[in-house]
């Protein structure tokens, strides 16, 4: 940071969660891990020092600026953005995934009775995690028919395996806490890459990338159930859902636009270092 200021160069620090507001939910390891008070400096520090702070949702560029109004914060329409890796074949669904880390296993659990309930009345459909969460002892008794993939830390080499684990049906699952809130969308952009339809918690981020017949949004147990049997029961909405959501993440999600953003960004940053303050007060799209 010091290097940069004496150069005049900018400095942008983009972040996608609140990281001075890391709750114990996620679990003790974790917790503890961010709010090290020589974890919470260096945020605060990064906060103060950069000259543009680049937030991954507007809903997180609030959180920051409700920590620090004085500070610089900027987002974008796009945090994640994708290409079609898969279409889907118009067949039986035979499996449904979920992507996460082990902290999110508070969010698997609270959906866990009505996957419970599907893999008890569909004996065909498999369950599978990819990622560093664990399976919870309650499936235990479905045997083979659930299963975990060790997590891959390659992005590029991550989506290349989400692919080709041809899972028809992905969740979304986010409890209601004020942290995940702030969360992205980047799991939907991430499933409809690789041609797998989406349910996911309403009123949350997926509100607006599920909109228009792009995903099923679900609150309680009954509601996931709900959700999941249908595109289990009916292959030719699946396979409708995922087009269309398809057709959105190019449409809205593509990396070009994000690349265009991110190149936006960048500049508006070089302005603030030249002085500019109008910039100071600019959306990203008028910025545009």
């Amino acid at each position: 940071m010091g290097r940069a200021r004496r150069n005049n160069v900018p400095a942008i620090y983009q972040v996608d969660d609140d990281l001075l507001a890391v709750p114990r939910d996620l679990g003790e390891r974790k917790h503890a891990y961010h709010n090290a008070p020589e974890r919470i400096d260096a945020v605060r520090a990064l906060f103060a020092g950069a000259d543009m702070v680049y937030a991954s949702t507007e809903r997180l560029r609030e959180r920051i600026l409700d920590h620090d109004p004085d500070i610089m914060v900027v987002t974008g329409p796009i945090n994640c953005s994708g290409r079609v890796m898969r279409t889907p074949d118009q067949a039986p669904a035979r499996s449904i995934g979920y992507m996460a880390s082990a902290d999110h296993l508070p969010n698997l659990m609270m959906v866990l009775p009505a996957l419970e309930k599907l893999l008890d009345r569909h004996a065909r459909l498999k369950f599978e995690l990819f990622g560093s969460i664990p399976i919870p002892e309650w499936l235990a008794r479905f045997g083979e028919r659930v299963r975990k993939v060790d997590p891959v830390s390659d992005y590029e080499s991550f989506l290349d395996r989400l692919a080709e684990r041809q899972w028809d049906i992905g969740i979304c699952p986010l409890t209601a806490i004020e942290f995940n809130l702030t969360k992205s969308n980047n799991k939907w952009v991430e499933y409809t890459s690789a041609g797998i339809a989406v349910v996911a918690s309403a009123n949350m981020i997926y509100d607006e990338c599920c909109a228009d017949g792009c995903g099923i949004l679900a609150g309680d147990s009954n509601e996931w159930f709900t959700a999941l049997e249908r595109l289990v029961e009916d292959d030719g909405a699946r396979v409708e859902m995922i087009a269309r959501a398809q057709h959105k993440l190019e449409s809205s999600y593509g990396i070009d636009q994000h690349q265009r953003q991110i190149l936006e960004i960048v500049e508006m940053a070089r302005r603030v270092v030249a002085g500019d303050e109008k910039t100071r007060s600019q959306s990203v799209e008028e910025a545009a």
